[in-house]
């Protein structure tokens, strides 16, 4: 027997490791920059249930988010009645002292309190309508260089791609394996 008919099934490895090499590379350089632009409008499409709206809408205006906003809103409006409305109306600003401005304070904060849950609740109802979230994720996807999808997926999927290079030099090991017993059973 010829010591190079035991080198067919290491060939048969070798080709099947190669050529699933090949193919993995082949399908994401060639199939990526192809299917970009789909991959992008299919995210895009996808990213209004992956990003609830309603559920932030409900998330933004409970109680205790608002509750959150108020105290800077306080800051803002003891600055304006304090500093801001004393220098455009200085008239007013003689007449108008610690305890006024309290008052005043305090029923634009109440008032405020009730105005933010509606006033965020307009602006939050037609934000998914102006922020074109799925337009804009579609965009995004779509700008990313192709290099850089395929890196990482080779990155994602390296246990994967190894896994199909693997069984496609098995495979080839198996062939060259039947090959040679096909040889030797034919040798008289």
């Amino acid at each position: 027997m010829s010591w190079w008919l035991l080198v067919t099934p290491v060939i048969g490895a070798l080709a099947g490791w190669i050529l699933a090499a090949l193919l993995v590379q082949w399908v994401l350089v060639r199939g990526i920059p192809r299917r970009q632009q789909q991959l992008a409008v299919w995210a895009g499409e996808k990213s209004l249930s992956l990003l609830p709206l309603e559920e932030i809408k409900v998330r933004l205006l409970h109680p205790d988010n608002v509750q959150k906003i108020l105290p800077e809103a306080e800051v803002h409006i003891d600055e304006f009645l304090r500093h801001k409305l004393v220098k455009s109306m200085p008239v007013v600003g003689m007449f108008v002292g610690d305890k006024t401005i309290q008052q005043l304070k305090g029923l634009f904060m109440a008032e405020l309190e009730q105005l933010f849950p509606v006033i965020m609740h307009n602006y939050l109802g037609n934000l998914e309508k102006d922020l074109a979230i799925g337009q804009m994720v579609s965009q995004k996807i779509a700008a990313v260089p192709a290099a850089d999808i395929i890196s990482a997926i080779k990155t994602m999927l390296k246990k994967e791609i190894f896994f199909v290079k693997l069984s496609a030099a098995l495979l080839g090991l198996f062939i060259g394996l039947v090959q040679l017993l096909i040889l030797l059973l034919q040798k008289p």
